[in-house]
């Protein structure tokens, strides 16, 4: 809960393109030292994925930037710290039991809505969107839900190295969909992101 909250204030105060991918490649670092201190070694052809990985996240979120001094408005910082939390929870997440099934994230999920509600409460910030609103909030909450139920399979079928560099791909993911959905262009960068990030999981999965 704290590291979306801040993740969504660095979007707020800095570029998207920017604090996006920086809390991606800083988010991989926890997970990736986490599975070697317990042993996990990817092949070398998996490896090589995982190094290529890393300018594809930064790749695939560039824009043109350069007319702001985005880097000393807080957002980088906010990014970098929502990224520790992203780290843990793929940790914490990938220790819970075949055994438990969904009630980790149902656990989770619990806590955060508890936390949050008792923030909002005690801040008296709390309010209810309009209902115009509900679906699409209601089909991004499913969307997280059944992300993070993605995650749980991956981690458990494979390494969690593997399986949280995959995921920290996302700002990748997010620029085909801004593409097809909304009509977004790309930039020549970008698009040798998108290349580099296809690369990356074909030789993540083939190693």
């Amino acid at each position: 809960m704290v590291a979306l909250l801040l993740f969504y204030e660095g979007l707020a105060k800095g570029r998207i393109p920017v604090v996006s991918p920086l809390a991606a490649i800083a988010g991989i670092a926890l997970p990736v030292g986490s599975g070697a201190l317990i042993g996990e070694r990817p092949s070398t052809l998996a490896v090589l994925g995982i190094v290529i990985a890393l300018p594809a996240i930064l790749l695939s979120g560039t824009s043109d930037v350069r007319s702001e001094s985005v880097l000393w408005r807080g957002g980088v910082v906010y990014g970098l710290m929502a990224s520790s939390g992203f780290g843990g929870f793929f940790i914490l997440i990938s220790r819970s039991s075949d055994a438990s099934e969904m009630w980790p994230l149902v656990s989770a999920r619990g806590a955060t809505v508890l936390t949050l509600g008792v923030v909002l409460l005690a801040a008296r910030a709390f309010g209810v969107p309009e209902r115009s609103q509900w679906p699409i909030i209601a089909l991004a909450g499913f969307a997280d839900i059944l992300a993070n139920r993605f995650f749980i399979v991956a981690v458990r079928g494979s390494l969690l190295i593997v399986a949280s560099v995959i995921v920290s791909l996302y700002p990748v993911s997010t620029l085909i969909l801004a593409r097809i959905v909304l009509g977004e262009r790309t930039l020549p960068i970008q698009r040798i992101g998108l290349l580099l990030g296809f690369v990356s999981v074909v030789a993540i999965v083939i190693g």
